[in-house]
């Protein structure tokens, strides 16, 4: 579950367009998943990288 609406936050709405259908909802959501996985990870790196600076 995502809670927050800060820069960064995953929301369908900024990859999906209003009244727009899936053809394959299961493989859309892993993908959007797993983009979110990569972007916090890459978040947590880099806030990582400044705390050593």
């Amino acid at each position: 579950m995502v809670v927050g609406s800060g820069p960064g936050e995953a929301s369908a709405r900024l990859v999906l367009l209003q009244g727009v259908s899936l053809l394959r909802p299961e493989d859309a959501v892993f993908e959007a998943m797993l983009e979110g996985v990569d972007a916090s990870a890459a978040r947590r790196a880099a806030s990582a990288a400044e705390d050593d600076q």
